[in-house]
């Protein structure tokens, strides 16, 4: 098979780039920041490990997301990963809700400014390290300062939908 490499039009190649990486799946996670800024979460599919000595993992959100403000004033965030069962929470923090985000019955703050989803199949608390500007996008890069982990298999997402993981038996 082969393919053919053109220069395209800068909306077609923005559509072509989505198209592309959304081939990949991905984690679906909360990103939460608590302090002076308020306490802030959102949904977020961009993040990555960028190092493993220091630990440090980085968070892509849009620069209109009002939890980018709160990240650089708060300075603290955690990262939740969701398992499968937490889908319900996509739309709690994926909507306009003035309802509370953060029941106490499922999430802790153990360390101020980086509220913990309990039963979330991985959740990092990072203190900001850096912060960047690429297009669209505020780069977080957080320095990890604690790490909870939990039986479960993650909530995915491809192609703007939800996706099963299936894991491979053992032979």
């Amino acid at each position: 098979m082969s393919s053919i490499v053109e220069a395209l039009p800068a909306t077609l190649m923005r559509n072509s780039f989505i198209r592309a990486l959304e081939r990949g799946v991905t984690s679906v996670h909360i990103v939460a920041t608590s302090g002076m800024a308020g306490k802030q979460g959102a949904i977020c599919v961009a993040v990555q490990p960028v190092s493993t000595s220091p630990a440090l993992l980085m968070v892509s959100l849009h620069q209109a997301n009002p939890l980018c403000d709160a990240i650089n004033k708060n300075r603290l965030f955690s990262v939740n990963t969701l398992s499968e069962q937490q889908k319900s929470l996509v739309k709690t923090f994926s909507s306009d809700s003035e309802g509370d985000r953060f029941d106490p019955a499922i999430w802790t703050e153990e360390r101020p400014g980086a509220p913990r989803l309990d039963a979330a199949i991985a959740s990092i608390e990072c203190a900001l390290h850096s912060q960047f500007e690429a297009g669209t996008q505020q780069l977080f890069i957080g320095e990890a300062l604690n790490v909870h982990i939990h039986p479960g298999m993650p909530l995915a997402w491809q192609a703007r939908q939800f996706v099963l993981l299936q894991r491979d038996l053992p032979a």
